[in-house]
């Protein structure tokens, strides 16, 4: 992100939509608060950490442990199938041996 990109523009929600106990910022506040070439915002020389996390509810918990035990259960079959399939090809192959009757010339 270049330098030009991070410019302000002054537009933005007005200040009605802010909280009751955010201020607007003093110009001699400003001299406070920088950023670097990566767009981090630091205030006083201490980066303003910026955290974003996700929460499930206790419904989109259990659907997703449904989901990944649905997913292993299907994993585990498949690879049973998969085994039984090759047990029976080998079996096969082993009774279709033919013996050849032995030519000792008796």
């Amino acid at each position: 992100m270049g330098m030009e990109e991070l410019k302000g523009t002054g537009s933005g929600p007005g200040r009605e939509t802010w909280p009751n106990n955010v201020r607007p910022m003093t110009v001699d506040a400003l001299g406070d608060l920088g950023y670097d070439p990566e767009g981090d915002l630091y205030w006083k020389g201490k980066r303003i950490e910026v955290r974003k996390s996700l929460t499930f509810t206790k419904w989109q918990k259990a659907g997703t442990v449904i989901v990944t035990v649905s997913a292993a259960v299907a994993a585990l079959a498949s690879a049973a199938s998969a085994y039984v399939d090759w047990q029976t090809a080998n079996l096969d192959n082993a009774s279709h041996v033919e013996v050849s009757p032995n030519s000792s010339g008796a």
